[in-house]
């Protein structure tokens, strides 16, 4: 399952959460964040679901639908780790 990399970044950015602060409150490490962000990795549903929560959004909004890493690469520059 491929996340939408770019509405995930455009949400932290909305609610200022960093990397770290995510995963913190998703009690996961920030390099699990980042390699969803990145796209190494892929979430479990329940972490989307999770995820979605977090972020005040629906797990569609979440899965990605066809959207590429070069649409979501100018909101990567934005989210900064702590």
């Amino acid at each position: 399952m491929e996340i939408n990399v770019r509405r995930i970044k455009i949400a932290m950015l909305d609610q200022f959460l960093t990397i770290q602060h995510l995963a913190e409150i998703m009690k996961v490490h920030p390099s699990t964040i980042s390699g969803w962000l990145s796209k190494p990795s892929k979430p479990q549903l329940k972490d989307v679901t999770k995820l979605a929560e977090v972020l005040g959004l629906t797990t569609e909004e979440i899965i990605s639908h066809g959207e590429t890493e070069t649409e979501a690469g100018s909101a990567l520059h934005k989210v900064r780790e702590a």
